[in-house]
């Protein structure tokens, strides 16, 4: 005679896979209804007036609320001019860089004793 769970027991069955996010609210909106966490908490939220947007236009692109420039291609636009001021700390780079190189090019005296 064959046991029913035999193949549960000794695990030759293989367990299923756990349902995704919308399988398993679907099937506590067929359990609970309108009780069921999700449910309620999405009713909470459209009644209160958050600020947020609607639900309904979540993912739609609204062009009017943009505050992003267009974009230019590159050849069509002129390079970027360059800053006339630059950092202090730039500043003291470059005059130490010149220094140097004038350093480098004196001659040295020569000193003779009698």
């Amino acid at each position: 005679e064959e046991d029913e769970n035999f193949a549960k027991i000794y695990g030759t069955a293989k367990p299923k896979n756990r349902p995704g996010q919308r399988a398993r609210r679907q099937q506590y909106e067929k359990m609970y209804g309108d009780e069921a966490n999700h449910v309620k908490l999405t009713k909470k939220v459209s009644k209160k007036d958050t600020g947020k947007r609607p639900t309904e236009t979540r993912g739609q692109h609204n062009p009017a609320a943009s505050t992003k420039k267009p974009r230019h291609d590159a050849g069509d636009a002129a390079p970027p001019a360059k800053a006339s001021s630059v950092h202090p700390s730039w500043e003291a780079k470059r005059r130490e860089k010149e220094l140097l190189a004038k350093a480098k090019t004196v001659k040295p005296t020569k000193i003779v004793f009698d």
